[in-house]
């Protein structure tokens, strides 16, 4: 499991009791992650450093410690003025990979950055990480991307949109360091995960946190009952058992309308079912009928189909004779003509030969 090293808290906290720019470090003289208490009187922000811390591994509003621990009903809303722009960002040591020696540790760092919404004033939230590499300083707790620089010199808080179009040109330029950025709590978890950070781990602190004092108080149990529910709570997703139940009790509700009105309404439909029996068989027969005539239809069409061809072919014969009938009685004129011309030739050479014969016989 990863170890907390350092923790930073940039402009938070109630108007009385703010940090500006507070780093806190959990590390020994050799920089690695050690066990730590953190010594302060009453009222000097214990409360408020777990809270926030809290919200980055346990980001859901109904698991913010402050609106349960001691009755205090205090809220994330309560640590961020209307002009803030806060982070809060926890620097781990990660786990030592399975085939080192365990003489050097990686670090990696998540956060939240908060700023309230324009108009509505609600409080959005950025969840970023990235693991950490002195070459790359943006990566690094002390150097995060959270103030800019004006041309005056003056510095400034970066807004949420500004700082994550930074945090993503970070990515850009180290892909290889992991960095993320998300407003999604489903994915923020995931990321979590990746990095060997259980949230679920967490959710007992939270629970073993919420009274000052109260740690040993988890574990106790005055019924077998209870240490069953806590053990259940503790092997399964609670989230599940929610799905669950409001499954559960839907389904009741859905027995309890089937037999209030889903019955009446079975027993009126299988009635209207028995009374429209008839009119099925009407409409059957109608379509019988309407097939009938569809068939009858396409024969009709096919068959005047065949009458056009017919009837063409039947015009073509006709323009065909037509046109031969013309020819012949062209021809038959003109062989009328050849024959009359020819019989006057004939009687032309009829007279012409009765002439000669008429002379021979007038000498004679």
């Amino acid at each position: 499991m990863p170890q907390l090293l350092r923790l930073r808290f940039v402009s938070l906290g109630h108007p009385q009791a703010r940090m500006d720019d507070l780093v806190l470090n959990f590390a020994d003289g050799n920089g690695r992650a050690t066990d730590s208490t953190l010594w302060l009187r009453n009222g000097g922000g214990k409360s408020s450093i777990l809270n926030l811390f809290f919200a980055i591994v346990r980001p859901h509003k109904s698991e913010f410690l402050g609106g349960k621990a001691d009755a205090k009903q205090r809220s994330l809303d309560d640590y961020v003025l209307p002009n803030d722009r806060s982070v809060v960002v926890a620097e781990w040591q990660l786990d030592p990979a399975a085939d080192s020696l365990g003489l050097e540790f990686e670090r990696f760092i998540t956060g939240v950055f908060y700023e309230r919404r324009e108009g509505s004033g609600g409080l959005r939230r950025l969840y970023f990480s990235s693991r950490v590499a002195t070459e790359h300083p943006d990566s690094t707790l002390d150097h995060l991307p959270v103030y800019t620089t004006n041309s005056n010199g003056k510095r400034s808080r970066r807004t949420l949109g500004a700082f994550r179009e930074t945090w993503r040109s970070f990515r850009d330029r180290a892909p290889h360091l992991d960095v993320n950025d998300t407003e999604n709590q489903g994915e923020w978890q995931e990321v979590l995960e990746a990095a060997r950070i259980d949230p679920e781990l967490f959710s007992y602190q939270v629970r073993m946190n919420q009274r000052e004092g109260g740690a040993d108080e988890l574990f106790r149990f005055a019924e077998a009952e209870d240490f069953i529910d806590f053990l259940l709570a503790l092997a399964l997703d609670p989230a599940l058992a929610d799905r669950v139940g409001k499954n559960i009790s839907a389904f009741r509700r859905e027995l309890l309308q089937r037999k209030e009105q889903l019955v009446p309404e079975r027993d009126l439909v299988a009635g209207l079912i028995a009374r429209l029996s008839t009119v099925r068989a009407i409409r059957e027969r109608r379509g019988h009928v309407r097939a009938g005539l569809g068939e009858a239809r396409a024969d009709i069409g096919a068959l005047g189909a065949l009458a056009a061809v017919r009837l063409g072919e039947l015009g073509e014969a006709v323009n065909r004779l037509e046109t031969a009938r013309t020819g012949h009685v062209t021809a038959g004129e003109e062989q009328m003509r050849q024959a009359t011309a020819k019989r006057g030739r004939a009687a032309q050479l009829e007279r012409h030969g009765a002439e000669l014969r008429l002379a021979r016989l007038k000498e004679a």
